[in-house]
Protein backbone atom coordinates (compact mmCIF):
# COMPACT_ATOMS: atom_id res chain seq x y z
CA UNK A 1 0.00 0.00 0.00
CA UNK A 2 1.33 3.47 -0.98
CA UNK A 3 1.49 6.36 1.64
CA UNK A 4 -1.09 9.29 0.18
CA UNK A 5 -0.70 12.96 1.36
CA UNK A 6 -3.68 12.76 3.28
CA UNK A 7 -2.13 9.67 5.16
CA UNK A 8 0.18 11.52 6.83
CA UNK A 9 -2.23 14.48 6.89
CA UNK A 10 -4.43 12.56 9.40
CA UNK A 11 -1.22 11.07 11.17
CA UNK A 12 -2.22 13.15 14.21
CA UNK A 13 -5.74 12.64 14.28
CA UNK A 14 -5.31 9.14 13.87
CA UNK A 15 -2.83 9.43 17.03
CA UNK A 16 -5.62 11.24 18.93
CA UNK A 17 -8.26 8.96 17.93
CA UNK A 18 -5.72 5.86 18.83
CA UNK A 19 -5.80 7.10 22.13
CA UNK A 20 -9.68 8.03 23.25
CA UNK A 21 -9.80 4.21 22.00
CA UNK A 22 -7.39 2.94 24.75
CA UNK A 23 -9.01 5.37 27.27
CA UNK A 24 -12.22 3.70 26.33
CA UNK A 25 -11.11 0.27 26.99
CA UNK A 26 -9.60 1.42 30.21
CA UNK A 27 -13.21 2.71 31.28
CA UNK A 28 -14.31 -0.58 30.21
CA UNK A 29 -12.03 -2.47 32.19
CA UNK A 30 -13.27 -0.41 34.94
CA UNK A 31 -16.84 -1.35 34.80
CA UNK A 32 -16.11 -4.75 34.56
CA UNK A 33 -14.27 -5.04 38.20
CA UNK A 34 -16.74 -6.39 40.68
CA UNK A 35 -17.21 -4.02 43.65
CA UNK A 36 -14.60 -5.33 45.77
CA UNK A 37 -11.95 -3.54 43.22
CA UNK A 38 -10.61 -6.56 41.47
CA UNK A 39 -11.26 -7.53 37.24
CA UNK A 40 -14.02 -10.51 36.82
CA UNK A 41 -12.13 -13.61 35.99
CA UNK A 42 -15.43 -15.85 35.13
CA UNK A 43 -16.85 -16.54 32.51
CA UNK A 44 -19.58 -14.57 30.41
CA UNK A 45 -23.02 -15.56 29.16
CA UNK A 46 -23.32 -15.88 25.32
CA UNK A 47 -26.66 -13.88 25.32
CA UNK A 48 -26.55 -10.77 23.08
CA UNK A 49 -27.82 -8.52 26.08
CA UNK A 50 -25.34 -9.80 28.43
CA UNK A 51 -23.66 -7.00 29.83
CA UNK A 52 -20.07 -8.53 30.29
CA UNK A 53 -20.23 -9.79 26.79
CA UNK A 54 -20.98 -6.76 25.40
CA UNK A 55 -18.11 -5.02 26.71
CA UNK A 56 -15.79 -7.83 25.57
CA UNK A 57 -16.89 -7.60 22.01
CA UNK A 58 -16.74 -3.75 22.32
CA UNK A 59 -12.99 -4.04 23.74
CA UNK A 60 -12.40 -6.89 20.83
CA UNK A 61 -13.59 -4.56 17.85
CA UNK A 62 -11.29 -1.85 19.71
CA UNK A 63 -8.30 -3.84 19.82
CA UNK A 64 -9.00 -4.25 16.37
CA UNK A 65 -9.45 -1.10 15.29
CA UNK A 66 -6.55 0.36 17.16
CA UNK A 67 -4.27 -2.15 15.76
CA UNK A 68 -5.24 -1.07 12.20
CA UNK A 69 -4.56 2.56 12.78
CA UNK A 70 -1.20 2.00 14.41
CA UNK A 71 -0.14 -0.32 11.50
CA UNK A 72 -0.85 2.61 9.25
CA UNK A 73 0.85 4.93 11.69
CA UNK A 74 4.27 2.77 11.40
CA UNK A 75 3.71 2.78 7.26
CA UNK A 76 3.41 6.22 7.59
CA UNK A 77 6.51 6.58 9.83
CA UNK A 78 8.54 3.87 7.71
CA UNK A 79 7.58 5.94 4.49
CA UNK A 80 9.27 9.36 5.36
CA UNK A 81 12.56 7.17 6.93
CA UNK A 82 12.55 5.88 3.38
CA UNK A 83 12.96 8.96 1.72
CA UNK A 84 16.10 9.69 0.33
CA UNK A 85 15.61 13.76 -0.08
CA UNK A 86 16.84 14.43 3.74
CA UNK A 87 15.25 17.80 3.65
CA UNK A 88 11.61 16.21 2.62
CA UNK A 89 12.48 13.68 5.47
CA UNK A 90 12.47 16.52 8.17
CA UNK A 91 9.54 18.88 6.64
CA UNK A 92 7.72 15.38 6.29
CA UNK A 93 8.51 14.32 10.28
CA UNK A 94 7.96 17.81 12.02
CA UNK A 95 4.92 19.08 9.96
CA UNK A 96 3.12 15.22 10.26
CA UNK A 97 4.47 12.96 12.37
CA UNK A 98 5.41 15.26 15.36
CA UNK A 99 2.57 18.01 14.46
CA UNK A 100 4.87 21.40 14.20
CA UNK A 101 3.88 24.21 12.68
CA UNK A 102 5.09 25.01 9.02
CA UNK A 103 6.69 27.85 10.45
CA UNK A 104 8.12 26.21 13.45
CA UNK A 105 9.42 23.23 10.80
CA UNK A 106 10.78 25.88 8.66
CA UNK A 107 12.42 27.47 11.56
CA UNK A 108 14.28 24.40 12.00
CA UNK A 109 14.87 23.28 8.92
CA UNK A 110 15.93 26.31 7.27
CA UNK A 111 16.40 29.02 10.18
CA UNK A 112 13.92 30.43 9.27
CA UNK A 113 9.80 31.10 9.19
CA UNK A 114 9.19 31.21 5.44
CA UNK A 115 7.64 28.15 5.05
CA UNK A 116 5.90 28.59 1.66
CA UNK A 117 9.28 26.63 0.05
CA UNK A 118 8.34 23.61 2.43
CA UNK A 119 5.42 23.38 1.23
CA UNK A 120 5.62 23.74 -2.59
CA UNK A 121 8.58 20.57 -1.99
CA UNK A 122 6.26 18.57 -0.07
CA UNK A 123 3.26 19.34 -2.60
CA UNK A 124 5.82 18.95 -5.46
CA UNK A 125 6.87 15.45 -4.00
CA UNK A 126 3.08 14.19 -3.71
CA UNK A 127 2.04 15.45 -7.01
CA UNK A 128 4.77 14.07 -9.32
CA UNK A 129 3.84 10.37 -7.28
CA UNK A 130 -0.08 10.81 -8.12
CA UNK A 131 -1.39 9.49 -11.61
CA UNK A 132 -1.66 12.28 -13.98
CA UNK A 133 -5.63 12.35 -14.71
CA UNK A 134 -5.96 13.73 -18.48
CA UNK A 135 -8.44 16.58 -19.35
CA UNK A 136 -11.10 14.57 -20.97
CA UNK A 137 -11.71 10.40 -21.42
CA UNK A 138 -12.22 9.27 -24.28
CA UNK A 139 -15.39 7.26 -24.37
CA UNK A 140 -16.56 4.34 -26.99
CA UNK A 141 -18.61 7.25 -28.45
CA UNK A 142 -15.59 9.27 -29.43
CA UNK A 143 -14.65 7.06 -31.80
CA UNK A 144 -17.67 6.19 -33.70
Amino acid sequence: MTITHDDLRQYQNRKMSIQSMQDEKEWIYGKVSSPNGRQTTGGFSSSPSDPTAMKVRRVEKLDNMIREKQELQLRCEQYVDDLPDGKLKLALRYRYILGWTWESTAQRINGSTSYQSLIKMVNGHFDAQSPKVPSYKRTQFDTL
